[in-house]
């Protein structure tokens, strides 16, 4: 639950009718603190992060508690905030758009900066916030907004324009006067930042002037080479997850940042795996096929493994047995063929090129099969596997991988949801470092 500023989704509080003297009467015979223990529940801004929005249902409720303990409820309420840009119109609408855009950060900063007790305890009530901005919102806007957050332990922005890319004087006002971030995501993968050279270093300079990060999440297709930060910084990270499909060396930039054990590891290459790292690792996740599985056996800790490709006997034997969660997604990529309505390719050819796609198929289809059916026999190995799941084509070995779940006590879920993520370690890394 977030308390949302612009954006299509924006939903207002639904206001029930006046409650009757009896439900006020009932209402006060609950004590405070179980309001506030249901409604942290409700609200969850440490527990996962989530571009989705809360139920109008959920809104309606905390409205309704809103009538006897307002403040608490709002100051719940108000843990995470949001602040949208909206989707881009035709060139002629860009001012209107920019105005609208301005004026929702305006109005959020007056909010918390008015000279009122409830603007106080409102802005020491953010604890995490997530900036849309517009190539036009001024950096100056966003240092503003962070600077006037003294309990913000999170922060989620997109680098798009101008609005991240800090001055010096601005830096070392976040450095020297900004809130403890204890969790920093970036997003640079925008078309505009993709062609802007002045993207990465922004990023590196925006991380550099945030030296109590200790959990950074880098999005990214739009460098191979994540550059050094120089001069190294001391950072002690205890999470890093590099998502991006074009950076094929990333241990160097996080070796820059600091050499403190990892414990939650998402790398941007399968082959980058942190051996100085694993003895301590509690999450990993790998992106393709390992050059060497038997480096996984370094991790003893392991609690939680995710693999994004097919999982070979040889990873299945090498993943530790101390897991307690394995999720594994896997998407079958077939050679297209030619469509038989191009004339341009001579018939032989296309007849050629639709038989040797499917003999591929064939062949993946066998690997899959058996990969499954290794998968299963191997499920009573993992002693203390709770949740498994599994994120890809469909298999007849799915239904006997199913059914050995069940007899085991294991949990099987057919795909990722928001709201149902496997990952108690990077909970538990939440809950330690983002609490006031």
């Amino acid at each position: 639950m977030c308390a949302c500023v612009g954006g299509r989704n924006q939903r207002s509080f639904l206001v029930p009718p006046p409650a009757t003297e009896q439900e006020s009467t009932e209402m006060l015979q609950i004590s405070i603190e179980v309001f506030l223990e249901i409604l942290g529940m409700l609200s969850l801004p440490l527990a996962f992060q989530s571009e989705h929005m809360t139920e109008s249902t959920t809104l309606a409720s905390c409205s309704l508690v809103c009538k006897s303990w307002s403040a608490p409820s709002q100051q719940l309420l108000f843990r995470r905030v949001r602040i949208d840009g909206q989707w881009s119109p035709p060139k002629v609408l860009i001012p209107a758009i920019q105005m609208q855009t301005r004026g929702r950060l305006a109005y959020f900063l007056s909010t918390i900066t008015a000279d009122t007790n409830k603007s106080r305890w409102l802005r020491e009530s953010v604890l995490s916030i997530i900036l849309r901005p517009h190539a036009f919102t001024k950096s100056n806007d966003i240092l503003a907004i962070l600077i006037h957050l003294p309990n913000l332990r999170e922060l989620s922005i997109d680098t798009i324009g101008s609005a991240f890319i800090f001055g010096e004087a601005e830096l070392a006002q976040l450095q020297n006067s900004g809130p403890s971030i204890r969790s920093l995501h970036v997003n640079t993968d925008h078309p505009s930042s993709r062609r802007d050279s002045t993207a990465w270093p922004a990023v590196m300079n925006l991380i550099a002037a945030i030296p109590t990060i200790r959990m950074l999440d880098v999005t990214t297709n739009s460098v191979q080479q994540l550059p050094l930060v120089t001069p190294p910084l001391q950072y002690k990270l205890v999470s890093a997850k590099i998502r991006s499909k074009t950076v094929t060396n990333a241990s160097q930039f996080l070796a820059s940042l600091g050499d403190h054990p990892l414990e939650l590891f998402w790398p941007a290459e399968s082959t980058q795996l942190p051996f100085a790292h694993g003895g301590h690792l509690r999450s990993l996740s790998i992106q393709g096929p390992l050059q060497d599985v038997h480096a996984l056996r370094l991790c003893t800790r392991l609690e939680r493994f995710e693999c994004r490709t097919r999982p070979t006997e040889a990873l299945i034997a090498a993943i530790p047995r101390t897991i307690a969660a394995l999720y594994v997604q896997h998407a079958v990529i077939v050679p297209s063929t030619p469509p038989a309505s191009d004339d341009s390719i001579p018939s032989s050819r296309r007849a050629a090129a639709a038989a040797a796609a499917s003999t591929i198929a064939r062949m993946v289809y066998a690997e899959e099969t058996r990969s499954v059916a290794h998968l299963t026999q191997q499920l009573d190995t993992f002693p203390n596997l709770r949740v498994f799941t599994w994120v890809g084509v469909t298999n007849p070995e799915l239904a006997a991988l199913k059914a050995r779940c069940t007899s085991l006590g294991i949990e099987y879920r057919p795909k990722e949801l928001d709201s149902l993520s496997d990952d108690e370690v990077e909970f538990s890394l939440r809950r330690r470092l983002l609490a006031i």
